[in-house]
């Protein structure tokens, strides 16, 4: 764990690497070259970088190498300029069974809008996926900005799946605990966050309209 901070900021952000100065414990380590608009990455149990990309690919970084054939490529609205993409990624805990990752973007139709997809594996080995997509959840369709997307994604202790979905430059979203249910769980109805939901593996699927 001690090894990953460092090496992120090099990795996503494409930042030519200089020489450092680092805590006691700590190395520097230069992995898989440059890759262009990473917005997001997370590590499988077996040790594989997946890295999202901007336009829609999900690339691997496996023994240090960016794999040739991207693990997955989704359609993505992805205007110049704008923050509409692949916006995040997240891969399953019980990973090494189900070979389940998520990935947070922006589709393109019937209008844009941001929603969550599982990506599969199978077997979890694969350096490829199935080519499916899942849908977990469609969010409303987006304003005219392009900006404010939000994008991260992690999995809590309670093993759902949490996500971070911006406000889509509507600053009074931002600031309501009311502007959007923080969860898709059938059994709650009380959870409520600022522009966060999570979201359980076996949440139903469809367009949320709330």
């Amino acid at each position: 764990m001690r090894r990953i901070l460092p090496f992120v900021t090099v990795l996503v952000l494409s930042v030519p690497a200089f020489a450092q100065t680092v805590p006691s414990g700590f190395t520097v380590d230069s992995c898989g070259g440059s890759l262009t608009g990473g917005t997001a990455m997370a590590f499988t149990p077996d040790g594989r970088l997946l890295v999202s990309q901007q336009t829609g690919a999900v690339r691997i970084i496996k023994a240090g190498v960016v794999l040739a054939t991207p693990f997955h490529t989704a359609t993505v609205e992805n205007p110049l300029g704008g923050e509409r993409e692949l916006l995040g990624i997240a891969v399953d805990p019980g990973f090494a069974g189900n070979g389940s990752v998520y990935v947070h973007h922006t589709a393109p139709t019937p209008s844009p809008h941001n929603g969550v997809r599982r990506l599969t594996a199978s077997p979890s080995s694969s350096d490829v996926s199935d080519g499916t997509e899942t849908v977990i959840v469609d969010l409303e369709d987006l304003g005219s900005s392009s900006s404010h997307n939000g994008g991260g994604m992690a999995f809590g202790s309670d093993g759902k799946l949490h996500v971070g979905v911006g406000d889509n430059v509507n600053a009074a979203n931002a600031q309501s605990i009311t502007s959007r249910p923080a969860c898709r769980e059938p059994r709650s109805s009380s959870c409520w966050a600022p522009r966060a939901r999570w979201i359980s593996r076996s949440a139903p699927t469809g367009r949320s309209t709330t």
